[in-house]
């Protein structure tokens, strides 16, 4: 029996570590954190993308986000070794709403939605529903914001709710190893095997996945790549009679989000607080993550904003700010038409030695990553 280090208990990891599992590993799950599942993975809206989000993207972005979002269930319950419910589990479709001054106008995103609705495979499967189209291109007008409107077939799921399925199955796994509250320093290719430096000790596995997130590019030596890291704010509301979901298009601006439990809300110009090009975050940055907690105001702004557009109620309850980094390419914001934050077409495994890392930049494509990367690793040894 190989052993397998996986680094990095979100969603990438979880599902890394189950799949390896599944096929006669032994792992070693390792997190930074205190518990797994607390990061990027549990602080975003959770929307499984078909694609129309990246209206300016490439068709690269649009094959990865289609196909991963397409695969997204079966791959989840290949990992758990058990059905989900997703109809209880995964919000209803929603509306993408198109701003003034988008990037792109709605006769040019509707060009765009007929081309991905295109490249829909028949007998589609999405979260447990069959589809036969991504968006509607028809533009309509929404009642409550006076705005351009698109059906879109997109959901989004509870991504805490989801962690708390993939963290039990983790932890009850006999082949599965958990190690909390410990960062790794540093992942060293040894001969066909890979040294996972520790801050007290260095182990030795036959296989490492690199999982983690904001630190993935400096845990390997000679593969230290510039990547943009965002910091970006965003909120927990508690839910109110006639909450919906919409996403508002085209460039920077937020995300109206209803789950069962509460509502996630986000106001780009006020939720994103930094956005650099680095091979780590810097230290203003990490500290940022937490501190965008406490800050009553971060929330406040936001809130103002969406109700300026209608899509929040005048009484509303905040019940938490969420801080986490989202990652990109090039040094440009989303406000650019040129910026490469519009594209994640970069997808993939990458190898060093029996160092296996995958190239993935958004929670809806993770499942399919995980998956590439075991497959890799199963390969190899």
């Amino acid at each position: 029996m190989h052993t397998v280090a996986v680094v990095g208990g979100g969603l990438l990891g979880c599902v890394s570590a189950l799949l390896a599992a599944r096929d006669g590993h032994r792992v070693q799950l390792l997190e930074r954190e205190d518990q797994l599942f607390t990061g990027a993975s549990a602080n975003n809206e959770g929307k499984i993308h078909l694609g129309p989000t990246f209206a300016l993207a490439d068709p690269a972005t649009h094959e990865v986000m289609l196909g991963s979002a397409l695969v997204f269930a079966e791959i989840i319950e290949d990992a758990l070794e058990a059905p989900v419910d997703w109809e209880d589990l995964a919000g209803d479709t929603f509306d993408y709403l198109v701003m003034p001054d988008s990037l792109l106008s709605p006769h040019g995103l509707a060009q765009v939605y007929r081309s991905i609705n295109g490249n829909l495979p028949t007998s589609a499967r999405y979260l447990g529903r069959p589809i036969t189209r991504v968006v509607d291109p028809t533009a309509r007008r929404d009642i409550d914001t006076g705005l351009t409107a698109f059906r879109t077939e997109e959901r989004s799921i509870d991504v805490r709710r989801l962690g708390e399925l993939l963290s039990r199955a983790v932890a009850a796994h006999p082949r599965i190893e958990i190690t909390t509250g410990t960062p790794v320093v540093r992942l060293h290719p040894v001969g066909s095997a890979v040294d996972v430096v520790l801050p007290d000790r260095v182990e030795r596995v036959d296989a490492a996945i690199n999982c983690a997130w904001d630190q993935q590019s400096v845990l390997v030596p000679d593969e230290r790549r510039m990547l943009n890291f965002r910091v970006k704010a965003a909120l927990r509301l508690t839910p109110w009679p006639g909450s919906r979901t919409v996403t508002l298009v085209q460039g920077p601006y937020g995300d109206v989000v209803t789950h069962q439990d509460h509502v996630y809300a986000s106001w780009y110009p006020v939720g994103r607080l930094s956005n650099e090009m680095a091979v780590t975050p810097s230290t203003a940055a990490m500290e940022s993550v937490v501190s965008a907690r406490q800050i009553p105001e971060l929330g406040d702004a936001q809130v103002r904003a969406l109700q300026d557009i209608g899509l929040v109620p005048e009484a509303v309850h905040i019940e938490e700010i969420l801080a986490g980094f989202i990652l990109g390419h090039g040094d440009l914001d989303i406000d650019s038409p040129e910026s490469l934050l519009h594209t994640r077409g970069v997808f993939g495994v990458d190898r060093l030695g029996m160092i296996f890392t995958p190239r993935n930049f958004k929670l809806s494509s993770a499942p399919r990553a995980a998956q590439r990367a075991v497959a890799a690793v199963g390969a190899a040894l």
